[in-house]
């Protein structure tokens, strides 16, 4: 699982607990504006799925705020509100926000509800005309005191392995000077076996051409003995015809 913080900002939002968001527009003197700190977390869970963490907080009220949506939690959220971005896109979706904010045409608004229990944050577009439209609402829980402390230990544990990070960085370099020894190692002991190779190869050869020259020897030698065979038959077939010639001369 993969986890990465894609969103960490201090956002300024106009709270006012009891007045529904609708009408805001008009009644600007009923807001007060709080610091707060608005991070997103995105991670790449089991089967390439994408999910993400809203937290909220506000270190001088101490309070914090969150929410977890997962893919079929943000169709749902899509289909209410009429979305048009995909959840690996919301992200992106907000940082452009977060400039349009800084050039005063967006605003973050916020409305506290179930005795402060549920806090919503919606993400204002201010038009001209001063009208107002909420792109995207996110519907966040207070961390009770053992989700808080959940949350803390999270927070805890990515600081340790933040901390981490370095250690795990030499070993990994130590690991991979490692692997890079023994591939050495290996290419070289490679190399042994493919000289010898060769030189089996040149030596068979030298081998072959001495047994081809032998046969070729082998060869002559079986043709020389023979042609002395065809000679002696033919001395002895001329003797025995000498022989014959001559019995018949002395003959009367």
């Amino acid at each position: 699982m993969f986890e990465e913080i894609v969103v960490d900002e201090e956002i300024f939002v106009d709270v006012e607990p009891s007045t529904p968001i609708a009408s805001l527009a008009s009644e600007k003197s009923c807001l007060r504006q709080r610091s707060m700190n608005l991070e997103v977390e995105q991670r790449l869970e089991y089967y390439s799925t994408i999910s993400l963490s809203f937290t909220l907080s506000d270190n001088e009220h101490f309070f914090v705020y969150a929410l977890r949506l997962k893919g079929e939690d943000y169709k749902k959220m899509k289909n209410e509100q009429r979305l048009l971005v995909e959840i690996e896109d919301l992200p992106g979706f907000i940082k452009d926000f977060l400039e349009e904010v800084k050039k005063g045409k967006g605003v973050f608004k916020g409305t506290s509800s179930d005795g402060e229990t549920k806090f919503r944050l919606d993400m204002v577009s201010k038009s001209k005309g001063l009208k107002h439209f909420v792109l995207l609402s996110l519907e966040m829980e207070k961390l009770v005191v053992w989700k808080l402390a959940q949350y803390l230990e999270e927070m805890n544990g990515i600081s340790k392995m933040t901390r981490g990070y370095p250690y795990v960085c030499k070993s990994l370099s130590r690991e991979v000077s490692k692997l890079q020894g023994d591939l050495n190692m290996l290419m070289f002991k490679c190399y042994n076996v493919m000289r010898e190779r060769d030189e089996a190869v040149e030596e068979l050869e030298i081998l072959r051409k001495k047994y081809c020259s032998r046969q070729e020897v082998s060869s002559r030698k079986e043709e020389g003995i023979k042609e002395i065979g065809r000679e002696e038959k033919k001395y002895v077939l001329e003797e025995v015809v000498c022989a014959t010639a001559r019995i018949l001369l002395k003959r009367p």
